[in-house]
Formats: C-alpha cells, sequence, structure tokens
C-alpha cells in the first residue's frame, strides 16, 4: 500500500505553474493558499481555458500542492516563498511572466521533476534498472514501458482475439479497474486505487509526456500503450542502418518491400527512442529526397479508428502513422531495393 501523502502529483499545465511562480516571487512571504487562489485568478492564470472561470477549488489546491512537493515554492507560517534553491533561481531567470516557456525553462523543471524523490519512486524508476540516474541518465539508458488499462483489457477480452491461456488466466485475476504499468525486467506496478490513478496515471506520467521526458504511442490493445524516455540526440546515420535492415531481411523476390509505418516506428523506437516527431520526418523527407524509390499507401482515419472502442484514444492510434503534406495518414511504405544500393554507396 502507497503512503497517500507521497501520492500528491495531479495533472497541472506546467505554464500555469511558471506564471504562479512568478506572483509568488512578486508577492514574496505576502500570499496565503486563498490570496494565491485569488490573485491566480485575478491575472488569468487559474482559470478554465473556456469559459473563463475560475478552476475549481481542488485544482487551485493542486497547483499550490504540486508547487510546494515540488519543492518550488515554500510555505512558512501560512504565507508563499519562492525556494531559495538554484534550480528555481534558475527556472525564474529563464522564464518571462505569461509568455511560453524557453526549452531552456522546461529543461530546468524536467530536471527539478526528475530529481523528487516521489515521482521517481512512483514512475521514474520503472524505467530504469540503476536507481542512481539523472535526467542524462534516463535519455541515455531508459528502457520503454507498457501501459494496459481497463479498457484494453476489456476490448482484448472480449473480443475474441486469440492470447497465451497463461496471460488470459493473469487478466482474469486482476481488478478491472487496475492499471499495469510493466517494464521489459516484467517489473510490474499496479495502481489500484484512484489516488494511485490520479497521482501516476493522470499526473505524473502527463507531466512526462508534456514537457517531452517521453513519448507515447499505441499500436495495438494487447501490447498497451508503450511509454519510452526520449534519446533526443537523433541520428539520421542510424535511421539509414535501420531501414537498410528492413530491406534486408524482407522475404520477397519483389523489387519493392512495403513496410507497415506503425511496426516500423515501434522498431525504431525499442532501438534508439528518438523523438516520435524526429522519426516522422525523417520518414517524410526520405521520401521526399529518393521520391522515385519509395511510395506512400495512404488509409482511412476510419480504418484506424476502428482499432479502438473509444474515441479518448484515437489520438495515440493516429500518432503511430505518418501525416504526409497531403494530409493523409500513411499506413505503408513502399520502398524499391535500388535504395540499397544508394543507401549502401
Amino acid at each position: 500500500m502507497r503512503n497517500g501523502k507521497n501520492l500528491w502529483m495531479r495533472h497541472v499545465d506546467f505554464e500555469n505553474i511558471k506564471d504562479m511562480l512568478h506572483l509568488v516571487r512578486i508577492n514574496d512571504g505576502l500570499l496565503g493558499p486563498s490570496e494565491f487562489d485569488n490573485v491566480g485568478v485575478t491575472k488569468d492564470i487559474l482559470i478554465k481555458k473556456h469559459g473563463r472561470k475560475p478552476l475549481a477549488r481542488s485544482t487551485r489546491y493542486n497547483y499550490r500542492k504540486v508547487m510546494e512537493n515540488l519543492g518550488i515554492i515554500e510555505l512558512n507560517n501560512n504565507k508563499y516563498y519562492v525556494s531559495t534553491s538554484s534550480a528555481v533561481k534558475k527556472l525564474l531567470d529563464a522564464t518571462i511572466f505569461h509568455q511560453p516557456m524557453s526549452e531552456e525553462g522546461k529543461e530546468i523543471l524536467r530536471n527539478i521533476i526528475l530529481s523528487n524523490d516521489d515521482c521517481r519512486k512512483h514512475f521514474f524508476d520503472l524505467f530504469m534498472e540503476d536507481p542512481s540516474y539523472d535526467l542524462h541518465g534516463l535519455r541515455e539508458k531508459g528502457m520503454p514501458i507498457f501501459v494496459e488499462t481497463p479498457a484494453m483489457r476489456r476490448f482484448y477480452l472480449n473480443s475474441g482475439m486469440m492470447i497465451d491461456k497463461s496471460k488470459l488466466e493473469d487478466h482474469r485475476a486482476i481488478n478491472k479497474d487496475v492499471i499495469i504499468l510493466r517494464n521489459l525486467k516484467r517489473n510490474i506496478l499496479e495502481l489500484r486505487s484512484a489516488d494511485e490513478i490520479y497521482a501516476i496515471y493522470w499526473g505524473v506520467r502527463r507531466w512526462s509526456a508534456k514537457l517531452d521526458i517521453t513519448n507515447e504511442i499505441i499500436i495495438d490493445f494487447e501490447e498497451g500503450r508503450i511509454i519510452y524516455p526520449i534519446n533526443p540526440i537523433f541520428n539520421e546515420k542510424e535511421m539509414y542502418g535501420i531501414i537498410l535492415k528492413h530491406i534486408i531481411s524482407a522475404k520477397s523476390d519483389n523489387e519493392w518491400v512495403i513496410i507497415p509505418v506503425p511496426y516500423f516506428i515501434r522498431s525504431v523506437i525499442m532501438e534508439t527512442r528518438f523523438p516520435l516527431n524526429s522519426i516522422k520526418k525523417f520518414l517524410l523527407d526520405l521520401k521526399n529526397k529518393y521520391h522515385s524509390l519509395i511510395m506512400f499507401i495512404p488509409t482511412s482515419t476510419i480504418f484506424i479508428d476502428i482499432k479502438t472502442p473509444y474515441n479518448s484514444q484515437d489520438h495515440l492510434f493516429r500518432s503511430s502513422y505518418l501525416f504526409d503534406e497531403r494530409k493523409r495518414y500513411i499506413s505503408h511504405i513502399r520502398i524499391n531495393k535500388k535504395l540499397l544500393e544508394m543507401l549502401s554507396k
């Protein structure tokens, strides 16, 4: 059983966190919790994106607690003060009130989150074998994890799909509301309580995705959602090598090789953990560079969306496909084997 006091992470907008930090600095030691909320609403920060109404009291409370527990602000004698840590000073210097956060600011926030014990224990540790890691280590050595939600479990258990019998028994034994996070070493984190789900699945997981610490993709429901730490150092030479391997491994005498885009992207992710957008841009640029040797095979959104029983995850299924300049989703790439000769030169 996890300690609820350590499950304070909740879904927040870090642009709002940045702006509230600047307001606390301006009013250092003057704002209590209620004044914090009032100033945030007055300055158009703690308000709903649509309708311009104040965020719910519980949501405003979450903002305060996230900032406190990340060590960005401190509550002394019921008044808020800016933390004296060097990281927070750098964050203030690297950002501007009511201006989109700079990449430098985001990097500082990433490090603040990665250095937080609760965030590590309840999420990031699952990506790592060595517990003594920093952001650089996560990017360099982090392994992908797989997430199975109740909706996924219901879908493929009720779909008549052929799955391993032992796996079937495992799933029957799992409470229907449990969210399961599993890494390649078969280490498992089960989210059973509402606090665990709000803090880990809807909290720190979303922070990580929004701040580009991790990318997420779904290829099929049986495998689940893939989350992987982003390796930001994109290497075109390595991408060419992966393309060549796919061409060489094709078991066909045909001069054209057909590669399914989602499974190609998955193979790249598992091998390199490059940013998803960089992988897609590489493929689009490759098509433009070798347009006579590469053909795109489009698909329809209906075909893509039929893989999921509910609309809220359509975007993740679609994210595993290319989207070209003609506004088409691309499901397969046809590559002429002559490309092998050209790339091997």
